[in-house]
């Protein structure tokens, strides 16, 4: 879009509904390719553990040909089975390794995809959200949901095969070796509701005790007034107490779960080693054999001791995650973009906002019409400032309601239609060109630096520490959103730091603009006052 809209309303709707379009159509392409990368990942991590799985089975069983190559003498098999065992161990280091960097990174882009999302959560500013606590809650999630995932499918395959080997060698040892195994799991099994309960407990009265000492401490200037700082301290101390407790219990219930796993997963070596022994003296199984059994066990046992503990991680995360996706869901259900008709008319309705009981707009009607110039004027406090907040969705208003062609523009999306310039501008470190553009390198609209009698290169320099003045800040800012405008363009005080030479120039320039432009001034001459179709005086 250039400065100056064509006074075509359809060839501006219909270049403003293509770039709409081509916007929906590469975000879903991106989407998809996203998914697909996502989905190849998966099946090459798949790939990487069946590999790693299977390779440490015929570890096991090789081990046992070794030993019985010993045991018998014979020099020739023990070279062979030796170079064998070798080349596994060095094919379950590369696949093991591989599947551990590919799961990685696979982790790492959904941790950090759950953080943008709740961050883009607060920039919308729907709610007291403690976007802190729901970091610690996703990296939780990390270590004990996602891996938990990845790693149980990889002890999955790594008992399934090791029950494969244990049948080849001998499938009378696999009702014991299934017997010994399943009786790990017992204790989470038992236990597992109550961890959850435990965890979900634990996580609440965290959330509880975050807000409660972010409260105490905003309000420890009113107990040092009075002198009763040491209530404040018993107070803190007991609410503390009670955390630590909470966070004891969870810690003793899975550390009970751990040991009485790991305890029972003894017997299945105990099982092993009577019942083998057994075939052996029968002459139906030699020593090597069952080396390569006990060895086989571990794939077992190990992998079902990590499950129970992995099911117990399971169970603690799962309140956090179901608390994150119902955040997330509300998200998903939130606002739309829609296309609507020209003209675009903003109107406010019945408006009425307070600020600490202090009512500062009250029943406030307007309807602003596209192309039409307003100017809000009136004495320092009278929420000049607020109101037009309001008007650009910044604040939501007590009461009422602004609409865009009849629609509240609390139902979509209506960024694409407002802007709103704040009085005090965001100046980032950069040269000037990076300030105009403000991260919107794919604009290719030319800068023009004397609409705003701006006497500084694009090249040069620009910090909000290194002594540019506010008239500056805001004629860089007055530029930047004229790079892009929108249909409704709101100014806050453009000209209260600025000499009158410059602003008579910036006021020429917005009310030349072709788009609805309110501005917020309490600076103003008698000249100026009368380019503007209406005055609002609050």
């Amino acid at each position: 879009m250039n400065f100056k809209i064509d006074n075509d309303n359809n060839k501006l709707w219909g270049k403003i509904t293509l770039d709409i379009l081509n916007k929906k159509s590469n975000k879903k392409e991106k989407v998809m390719k996203n998914k697909s990368k996502t989905f190849t990942t998966y099946l090459l991590i798949i790939l990487m553990l069946v590999i790693t799985s299977s390779s440490l089975s015929l570890i096991g069983i090789f081990m046992g040909k070794v030993v019985t190559a010993i045991s018998n003498l014979d020099m020739g098999q023990f070279k062979s089975n030796l170079i064998k065992l070798a080349t596994l161990v060095l094919v379950n280091f590369l696949s093991s390794n591989l599947a551990f960097r590919l799961n990685y990174r696979l982790g790492m882009e959904k941790f950090i995809y759950l953080k943008n999302e709740l961050f883009k959560k607060d920039l919308e500013n729907t709610g007291e959200i403690n976007i802190a606590n729901y970091t610690t809650n996703i990296e939780n999630l990390y270590a004990n949901r996602f891996m938990v995932k990845i790693n149980a499918i990889n002890l999955a395959l790594t008992m399934f095969f090791a029950v494969i080997s244990i049948v080849y060698i001998n499938y009378k040892l696999l009702p014991v070796a299934i017997i010994g195994a399943s009786l790990p799991l017992l204790i989470p099994l038992l236990l597992g509701k109550k961890i959850q309960r435990k965890s979900q407990k634990f996580n609440e009265f965290y959330d509880f005790y975050q807000k409660y000492i972010g409260k105490k401490l905003g309000q420890k200037n009113e107990y040092l007034r009075y002198k009763v700082e040491d209530k404040l301290i018993e107070e803190k101390s007991k609410i503390e107490f009670d955390h630590e407790k909470n966070r004891k219990d969870l810690k003793n219930i899975n550390n009970f779960s751990n040991i009485s796993s790991q305890a029972l997963g003894s017997i299945s070596y105990i099982l092993i080693f009577i019942f083998g022994g057994y075939l052996a003296f029968k002459g139906e199984i030699e020593v090597g054999s069952i080396i390569s059994v006990v060895q086989l066990m571990n794939y077992i046992v190990d992998p079902v001791i990590a499950l129970s503990s992995l099911i117990s991680l399971y169970n603690e995360s799962r309140p956090i995650y179901e608390n994150i996706k119902k955040f997330l869901d509300e998200k998903e259900k939130g606002k739309k973009a829609f296309g609507l008709t020209y003209p675009i008319n903003l109107f406010a309705k019945n408006i009425s906002f307070a600020y600490e009981d202090k009512k500062i707009i009250e029943d406030f009607n307007y309807e602003f019409y596209y192309g039409k110039k307003y100017l809000i004027k009136g004495k320092s406090g009278k929420g000049k400032s607020t109101l037009a907040k309001i008007l650009c969705g910044e604040i939501s208003p007590d009461k009422g309601e602004i609409l865009l062609n009849g629609l509240d523009i609390k139902d979509f999306d209506f960024r694409d239609y407002i802007l709103y310039v704040d009085q005090k501008p965001t100046i980032i470190d950069g040269n000037l060109e990076d300030n105009i553009k403000f991260y919107r390198n794919k604009l290719d609209n030319k800068i023009d630096l004397n609409l705003f009698n701006i006497n500084k290169k694009l090249s040069d320099k620009v910090s909000a520490n290194d002594g540019i003045s506010g008239g500056e800040m805001m004629r860089i800012s007055l530029l930047r959103s004229l790079l892009d405008p929108r249909d409704i363009m709101i100014y806050d005080e453009p000209i209260a730091s600025l000499d009158d030479y410059n602003s008579k120039i910036i006021i020429e320039r917005l009310l030349s603009l072709k788009q609805t432009v309110i501005i917020i001034s309490h600076k103003m001459t008698k000249e100026d006052l009368e380019k503007f179709d209406e005055i609002i005086d609050i």
